[in-house]
């Protein structure tokens, strides 16, 4: 028997770190630390979402560790660019966690509509929800910003197709500097430019995405300026879709080919 682990919501990180359901240091912490640990000790195959995460988890594993990109489902498919309105069209969906950085966001946004017309639509929810809402009290004139509750997963290519712009992740974590938001992967298949913080791992797919990525520092500054010089005439979109899906596909291509051969362990030692 050959055993795969999925690495990719790991218990510390999503408790701990992403919800912060959990405290640091306490006991159901140092419990959800142990049994990642374990995950990655007992495992024939360790996988994990991006190149830069799987670097870090083969150093402390004796697990052979694939990178498989999460990819885009197949609803995110390549639309044309949403054309007859004079404003820009900014997209964000998500939970309102710290890992999407909407406490830098926002206010770059609200900076950027004071300088060209932008209609900033908002799709989720959470427990930081209210104090967001809060931020786009006096909007400037000209833009406005729309809040709207969760929608299921099939209704969102409605809204992708009518904006211009995705917003991926602009968070202080760790692993927000490691990991291509699903997001991004399926802003770009939906032809859309996706706007996200440069990071290490955007270097895996920087190349196929070319001037569809726009990559900032994770500042309200650096995330104004980007917007309002942005030009989406300019963009070239390509068969962007067929390329990243083609990239996702040669990964699995890979992790398939090593799994075929595989000798399993005969006894795990810790």
């Amino acid at each position: 028997m050959t055993l795969v682990i999925d690495g990719f919501i790991g218990m510390y990180e999503t408790e701990v770190e992403d919800k912060k359901t959990v405290l640091p240091g306490s006991y159901p912490a140092k419990k959800y630390r142990f049994l990642d640990a374990v995950a990655r000790r007992v495992a024939d195959y360790y996988l994990i979402d991006t190149e830069v995460r799987a670097r870090e988890i083969v150093m402390r594993t004796r697990s052979k560790v694939f990178a498989l990109p999460v990819g885009a489902p197949d609803w995110a498919v390549q639309h044309e660019p949403a054309n007859g309105h004079d404003e820009m069209r900014i997209l964000y969906y998500g939970n309102y966690i710290e890992l999407h950085g909407l406490d830098v966001l926002v206010p770059a946004v609200r900076r950027a509509s004071e300088s060209r017309k932008i209609r900033f639509t908002l799709i989720g929810d959470g427990p930081s929800r209210a104090a967001v809402e809060a931020m786009t009290n006096n909007w400037p004139s000209g833009s406005r910003v729309v809040f709207l509750d969760p929608v299921p997963q099939e209704k969102l290519p409605k809204y992708i197709a009518e904006n211009d712009l995705v917003l991926g992740v602009f968070g202080s974590s760790l692993k927000s500097r490691s990991v291509i938001a699903n997001k991004v992967w399926q802003g770009l298949s939906s032809g859309r430019v996706v706007l996200t913080q440069v990071s290490p791992a955007m270097l895996e797919i920087e190349q196929i995405a070319g001037s569809a990525l726009v990559q900032v520092e994770a500042s309200e500054e650096a995330i104004a300026t980007a917007l309002v010089g942005l030009d989406l005439l300019r963009v070239d979109r390509g068969e962007l879709s067929a390329h990243l899906e083609d990239y996702v596909q040669m990964k699995f291509e890979r992790f398939l080919s090593a799994i075929r051969d595989v000798s399993p362990r005969s006894h795990w030692k810790f």
